[in-house]
């Protein structure tokens, strides 16, 4: 499919939301999305929350968002992010996210997190070799569990295909 063909179609984005995520990152993801379909007239952006089980999901305000589906059920999204929160060093790593989010990186899919998810990243040995970035309140303890890898202060960071943003961008 040439890029032109894909760029009409629009672009799908995968939201994995795992246990205790920011609200805040999630609305900074998906309000720009759904304000640059109002002003382009059409449906350009389209995305799904993903959930471990395919169940809701807790926020760390307590609220719940409904995911769509499984990670089961994640396959070829153009962007996937990881939005996590508080205590994401605590989160048990799941066998078919990392096994998946590999899958969409060795395809070239553009993938990443928001917020604390580049930790889950690191854990999956998926930030190795690449800049990344994390929200400030975990920036130092990554740097000191991955010293290996180049983990910035900034807001967001963009290294090939993986994305990764502090917090609510």
């Amino acid at each position: 499919m040439s890029d032109t063909v894909k760029e009409e179609n629009g672009q799908t984005v995968a939201l994995v939301i795992l246990d205790r995520f920011s609200m805040n990152a999630f609305s900074s993801v998906v309000e720009p999305l759904r304000l640059a379909n109002r002003v382009l007239g059409r449906d350009y952006y389209q995305w799904k929350t993903y959930s471990l089980d395919g169940n809701s999901v807790a926020a760390s305000n307590g609220c719940e968002i409904k995911a769509d589906f499984s990670v089961k059920d994640l396959h070829d999204a153009d962007i996937t992010l990881l939005c996590t929160g508080l205590d994401v060093e605590r989160l048990p790593l799941d066998a078919d996210l990392g096994n998946r989010l590999r899958r969409l990186n060795a395809m070239g899919r553009t993938f990443g997190a928001v917020c604390t998810g580049s930790y889950l990243l690191a854990r999956y040995h998926l930030l190795d070799g690449r800049r990344c970035t994390i929200h400030w309140e975990n920036l130092r303890s990554l740097r000191e569990e991955y010293p290996h890898l180049d983990v910035t202060g900034d807001i967001f960071t963009i290294d090939r295909n993986c994305m990764t943003c502090a917090g609510g961008m």
